[in-house]
């Protein structure tokens, strides 16, 4: 799937879930998975150690009740930074930092 030029996998993710360790960094993009408003952008260098326990959580279910993440894999730390920015740019999510 494709959001603003990155390649996010297909599969639609639930934040509480465990990924596995080897499951790698990235960026991800919460949103309603009924209506695909998007709740929030961040990035992480390990999925395992983001999810399930996510600061922001409680505003995501203040918003929505179907929340999804989508996932974009970047191992360079600089890169995942500026995708993240830029995407929480683009996108304008309901929650978090603008």
């Amino acid at each position: 799937m494709n959001i603003q030029g990155f390649a996010f996998d297909e599969k639609i993710y639930t934040p509480f879930q465990k990924f596995s360790n080897n499951f790698s960094g990235g960026v991800y993009v919460v949103i309603d998975t009924i209506t695909w408003v998007v709740l929030d952008v961040g990035q992480t260098f390990k999925m395992s150690s983001r999810f399930p326990y996510h600061d922001r959580q409680d505003q995501w279910f203040q918003k929505s009740k179907n929340i999804g993440l989508l996932f974009h894999q970047e191992m360079n730390d600089q890169v995942r930074l500026q995708k993240e920015r830029f995407l929480r740019a683009k996108l304008t999510p309901l929650c978090g930092d603008h």
